[in-house]
């Protein structure tokens, strides 16, 4: 077998519906809602980012700058199987680095996951934006990717077609650990999607420390997505 050093989910489960074709792109079938917080997720929980091929590179795919972890989900998001979803925009939007913006929480190997705190502007009851530029008027969301099996061990609901969350019982459970046993038999890297929302309920997204999202914030989340990835 010859390797590409180019990792490429090839499966996965997105808002609870399995999707066993992610090679051949065929669009996912699930709520906009739900593709929306998973496209978010890719987005913004990454380091990674991808640029196009050099002129006159024999190799016209796009190339992957940062983690090979992270790119195979931004490609995946960035394909036919998201309509080609603009991460770029998305990342852009969240204004990481700037005053009142996202925060990010790198990934650590010792924790096997990383966190973001991501900021939009609220909306009112007719879906319009109010006064983005307030801080009193943002909501907060935090998305959060990390090993499989870590990831669900601290989440209590989970995504759903439809973009609502579902109580996640000990039989769903039970799906999902057999889920990433099965994609580990098939030699398949296994990556976890979650978020939690309404964070600033619990804490201060702008000051809030790695202490804080383990004891307060890294429970309690909605399971969004588990993606099999590999070489």
């Amino acid at each position: 077998t010859l390797t590409q050093n180019r990792m490429t989910v090839v499966k996965g489960i997105f808002a609870d519906t399995r999707c066993d074709d992610t090679i051949n792109r065929v669009p996912i079938l699930i709520s906009s809602k739900a593709l929306d917080l998973i496209l978010e997720c890719i987005s913004c929980c990454s380091t990674a980012r991808i640029v196009p091929p050099k002129e006159g590179d024999p190799d016209d795919r796009p190339n992957v700058i940062g983690n090979k972890t992270e790119g195979a989900l931004l490609l995946l998001a960035q394909s036919e199987w998201s309509n080609k979803a603009d991460t770029g925009k998305r990342r852009f939007e969240a204004m990481f680095g700037k005053e009142g913006g996202s925060r990010m929480f790198p990934f650590s190997s010792a924790r096997k996951c990383m966190s973001v705190f991501v900021t939009k502007p609220a909306l009112d009851k007719d879906r319009v934006l109010t006064r983005a530029n307030k801080s009193e008027d943002k909501t907060w969301m935090m998305y959060h990717k990390g090993a499989a099996e870590v990831v669900l061990a601290k989440c209590s609901t989970y995504l759903d077609i439809d973009g609502t969350e579902k109580k996640l019982y000990s039989r769903k459970r039970a799906e999902f650990e057999a889920l990433i046993k099965e994609f580990a038999s098939d030699a398949l890297r296994c990556v976890a999607l979650a978020h939690r929302s309404n964070i600033e309920s619990v804490v201060d997204p702008i000051n809030a420390t790695v202490a804080d999202l383990e004891r307060k914030l890294e429970k309690d989340m909605c399971l969004d997505a588990i993606a099999g990835i590999m070489d």
